[in-house]
């Protein structure tokens, strides 16, 4: 098989991008029709493709949220009441039925559940507290996503020339604001992606012939196009931080997070699903072999994440009927961009979230590489702390969540007059 991007090797070793970390996987796939969901786990370390056979229709769709499994049907939860299942099995109603969860909280246990009139409310899946996003007076019928690192929603409206509305979301009983607005955002089929700081908005235009590949850089509204044959599927690898792009369900290219161009290869399969792991750099594709897309035998394989060679043979799972899913629940990523303040003897330390971690583990040392004290901290991505005694610090973050610890971030020294 030709390996997804194969020219990245040599680029990769001089980005100086390590191999794939030790941490596990649990990988979902779904399918099926209303009357008969499924949902099965792979096992993503040996032996691969041990299928565990069909779930409840409760689980027919495990999205994470706050490491609880959400349930969507095709991106509409009719069940009576909407009900959200969390990893240990205990089901927590919602106080809605016949909705559209639009969005899932990695970070937090809540859902963003889009009303029949128009408006999106969050709701925090324990407590089952409401907060209204936005009211009918301001409705969106179209997608929505949801940027974790930066605590925005984002919702298009569902117009000819559509409209982007970004909305705040952190802290707890917070009143949500419109945070800004992007222009002329396609709406429809054309898949669209948001990264998880909030700061690059990728879309597919396929009104055009050729198909456009669109990252709109949301602070300024400045654009970038590639021009592709189609733009079918895309994917943010958010522990490389580059995109994948299914342009025909054979053929992946991949990008940077600017949408330079780094390489291309083919599939061994038709391709209906991809994802990655935060936790690990892996791709993980679902997809049918010779078949009528949506009907057939199914295929699941992964693939090394520095250069998308794939690591296992194909393997075959049960059939299935409507759209697929692909789902992988894993560990945070290795936070990055740690950087620290000092006033005196007031300390402020921030770095970026990678890989929905619902916590945080600060490990300082007196030396490099030592750890004397290990400070838990909250989902936040900024710790403050006051009247530090004077010396030398060496300090790291982890992430952690329901699913384990990531490796710790580079580390960074702090002087303390």
């Amino acid at each position: 098989m030709v390996s997804i991007v194969s020219r990245l090797v040599v680029l990769l070793g001089v980005l100086g991008l390590a191999g794939v970390a030790s941490a596990q996987d649990r990988l979902f796939v779904s399918g099926g029709v209303r009357t008969m969901p499924y949902t099965e786990e792979i096992t993503s370390g040996p032996p691969f493709g041990v299928s565990l056979g069909p779930r409840s229709p409760l689980v027919h769709q495990p999205l994470i949220a706050g490491g609880r499994y959400v349930p969507d049907r095709l991106d509409f939860c009719d069940i009576t009441p909407c009900v959200v299942v969390d990893g240990q099995g205990v089901a927590h109603p919602l106080p809605y039925a016949f909705v559209s969860i639009v969005a899932t909280d990695p970070v937090r246990p809540r859902v963003f559940v889009r009303t029949a009139a128009g408006a999106v409310d969050a709701v925090d899946v324990e407590t089952g507290i409401v907060t209204p996003m936005f009211t009918v007076a301001t409705p969106t019928s179209g997608s929505c996503r949801y940027a974790f690192s930066a605590a925005r929603l984002f919702c298009v409206e569902a117009a000819a020339t559509a409209t982007l509305r970004v909305f705040s979301t952190a802290g707890a009983g917070e009143t949500p604001q419109l945070a800004g607005t992007v222009a002329s955002v396609a709406y429809g089929s054309p898949p669209w992606l948001v990264t998880p700081d909030g700061v690059r908005l990728f879309s597919g235009e396929s009104a055009t012939a050729p198909a456009r590949l669109i990252l709109t850089y949301v602070a300024t509204g400045a654009r970038v196009t590639v021009d592709l044959p189609a733009v079918w599927g895309l994917a943010w690898d958010d522990f490389h931080e580059r995109l994948l792009v299914v342009p025909a369900q054979q053929v992946g290219h991949a990008f940077t997070k600017d949408l330079v161009y780094l390489g291309s290869a083919s599939f061994p399969f038709m391709v209906t699903a991809i994802t990655v792991s935060t936790a690990t750099g892996r791709l993980y594709a679902r997809g049918l072999d010779g078949q009528s897309a949506g009907y057939g035998d199914a295929y699941t394989a992964a693939f090394d994440g520095s250069t998308y060679a794939m690591l296992t043979p194909v393997v075959h799972t049960q059939g299935f009927g409507g759209p697929p899913r692909i789902t992988v629940l894993s560990p945070p990523g290795v936070p990055r961009d740690l950087t620290a303040t000092v006033h005196g003897g007031d300390v402020t330390v921030t770095w970026t979230n990678v890989g929905s971690a619902s916590a945080f583990l600060l490990d300082v040392g007196l030396v490099p590489g030592q750890t004397v004290l290990t400070v838990p901290v909250t989902a936040l991505t900024r710790a403050a702390f006051a009247a530090v005694p004077a010396g030398t610090y060496y300090v790291r973050i982890r992430g952690t969540n329901a699913f384990g610890t990531s490796r710790p971030s580079a580390e960074i020294r702090i002087v303390v007059p």
